[in-house]
This record gives C-alpha cells, structure tokens and sequence, in this order.
C-alpha cells in the first residue's frame, strides 16, 4: 500500500504542542490498518497479514537500521530460571527454524490534557484537560516467529507513536514464548531505543506499507474468504449443513485447522481435500461428522 501521510495540525493553544511529520504519518498508517478491525471488536489490536516473501522480509529486517534490537544468534532466548517458577529451557536462534513473519496494529486513545507547569520543578504538576479530545497513542509490532525443538518464540519489533508529547516515538524490541503463556507474563527480555534517526522510523514505516499489500487483509479477513470458500464448495456438493455444524461446535479458524489435517478415515487425505470432489464429498461429510462428536465428547 501507499504509504499515508498526514497534514501536521497547528496547535490549539499555547499549552498545546506541534506533532512531528513522522509521528502523524506512523499514526496515519496505523489508523488505516485498524480499519481491519471487525465492527464491534473490544480488542485494541488487530492482526494483519504480510504478503511479501518471508524470508526476505526476515533479511530485510536483519540488513536494516533497527537490527542492533534484535537478538543474536547465540544469545540465549529463554528466562534464567533454576526450575522453581519459570522451566529450565535453552533456545536459541541458531537452533531455530524461522516460521514466518506478521504484523501486530495497537490503537488506544487517551483523554487530551496538556501541561501548564514546568515538569522539571516536580509535583504537583499543574494541567489543562480539554474535553472531548483524544490523544492517539499507537503501535505496530513487528513480530517473528521461530520453533526450536518444541519450543514456539516470537520476537517483536515495535514502533510507538503517541501524540500526548511533541515527537514521542521510540522502538523496543522483546521476546514471548508459548512456554511461559501459563505464568501470567508478557514477554520478556528485549531493547529500548528513545533516540531514533529519521531515517529508521521510516525504514520501519517503509517496511509494514510495503509488506501489507495493496489492499491490507486482517487475518480474521483472510481467514473468512477461506470459510466463505469452502461453504460454497459443501454447498455445490450438498453436504453444507455438516460443515456448518463443525463450524458452530468450533470456530472458524478452528474448523479450517481441522479441516486440513490427515486423517485415517479419509485413507491419510484431509476433509478439504474430499471435499473438492463431488466423488468424494459424501467421504468428507462423514468424516466430518466423526469430527463433530470427537470434539462435543472434548467438552
């Protein structure tokens, strides 16, 4: 996509400040993949699809001006722990197998004051509140997925813009791994960055408009054309009540998932591979059947 750019709005008053370009042109591109969202949605983020090649997203990323964030290849990934809270694990990327990148969009708006005091003389800090006005403060996370062994990490790159103070952007880096989900954390480990040249925010803006498409898809996008699809291929093939149930007793990225996988009812084919065939249809409806009743005796 075209990557938006946004007019620098002039101050509202003497308390009130100027944003920078690249501050309201990171907020502009986020707003725009935001619109991804589903109507209604109570979440704060939205997952978007990259569509560029993934391993020279992985280069790119690696050749770019942000990579002293990133970890190193022997660098250990995994929380120092002696076993009594975190496991004991050792992952490293040169151990790795790089599983693909994606994108993360955050977008939060925060009720606008503005500072009347000098800061620096301390507490109490005197401010003016401006009804009915927001400020923007959004993220977009960069994020890279590796297994090793049986471990599943991500490491995120992350770029935040709030228009709460005059060029307020900084890039982090932080690990997340599947291992610790059960410990109520959030990440771990990672760099900071507040001092940012020009030119790597706009490598970073470059590289998220570039990679999301010409037209930017949301996973939950993506993922309900693959639905929309394969309920016109039961439909054509009459078995559409079966694959409708297997998508109210799951969800839809759930019924996919299953979907594809082999089973050996099906002589190792999948339930969407029978399904693309009228001869094979009726196979797949029964199997999805056995699926069904597999998943309600799970509950």
């Amino acid at each position: 996509m075209e990557r938006p750019q946004k007019s620098i709005e002039q101050p509202v008053d003497k308390f009130d400040h100027e944003l920078t370009q690249l501050q309201v042109d990171a907020i502009a591109l986020a707003d725009e993949l935001l619109k991804c969202k589903p109507d209604g949605s109570p979440l704060s983020f939205i997952d978007i699809v990259l569509t560029g090649d993934q391993q020279e997203m992985l280069a790119d990323i690696k050749a770019g001006p942000l990579a002293s964030l990133l970890a190193g290849q022997s660098e250990q990934l995994a929380i120092e722990s002696d076993g009594s809270y975190y496991p004991i694990l050792d992952v490293r990327k040169e151990a790795a197998e790089f599983t693909g990148v994606s994108l993360r969009v955050w977008g939060w708006d925060h009720d606008k004051i503005r500072y009347t005091s000098d800061r620096d003389q301390g507490s109490p800090y005197e401010y003016k509140e401006y009804p009915d006005q927001k400020d923007k403060a959004r993220q977009l996370e960069i994020r890279m997925g590796y297994r090793v062994g049986d471990e599943v990490v991500n490491e995120e790159l992350s770029l935040y813009a709030s228009e709460n103070q005059h060029n307020h952007m900084y890039v982090s880096s932080q690990i997340s791994m599947m291992a610790y989900a059960e410990t109520g954390y959030e990440g771990h480990g990672g760099k900071h960055d507040d001092d940012l040249s020009d030119e790597a925010v706009e490598w970073f803006l470059d590289f998220v408009a570039r990679n999301v498409g010409d037209q930017p898809k949301s996973f939950y996008q993506l993922t309900d054309e693959k639905v929309q699809k394969v309920r016109e291929l039961a439909e054509a093939h009459g078995v559409l009540g079966v694959i409708d149930e297997l998508i109210d007793v799951t969800w839809d990225a759930q019924a996919l998932y299953l979907m594809r996988l082999r089973r050996d009812d099906l002589g190792g084919k999948s339930i969407l591979w029978c399904l693309e065939k009228p001869e094979t249809a009726e196979k797949a409806a029964e199997a999805t059947r056995t699926l069904i009743a597999e998943w309600k005796n799970q509950e």
